[in-house]
């Protein structure tokens, strides 16, 4: 008899967990934000994410990086083709 109340309690406390772990994968989920790839450098940005700091990546080492090493194989593609 002891048992059985133990295990209903048991069951009680998992609902209440578990319900608790719901609505914080609800919250976490409205809280993420959308995220746009950036086509030169493959980083993933903050879409509609301010001006200041888009900018910011666009001038970043990363970024002028690979848009240099992008722009060096498209050249050596044209001229590897004549």
């Amino acid at each position: 008899m002891v048992l059985k109340f133990q295990v209903d309690a048991l069951n009680v406390e998992k609902s209440l967990v578990m319900q608790q772990a719901s609505n914080e994968r609800g919250l976490i989920l409205s809280q993420e934000k959308k995220m746009a790839l950036c086509e030169i450098c493959g980083s993933f940005l903050v879409a509609n994410d301010a001006t200041e700091r888009t900018q910011s990546h666009m001038t970043g080492k990363q970024h002028v990086g690979f848009g240099l090493v992008r722009d060096y194989v498209i050249e050596y593609k044209v001229i590897a083709i004549f």
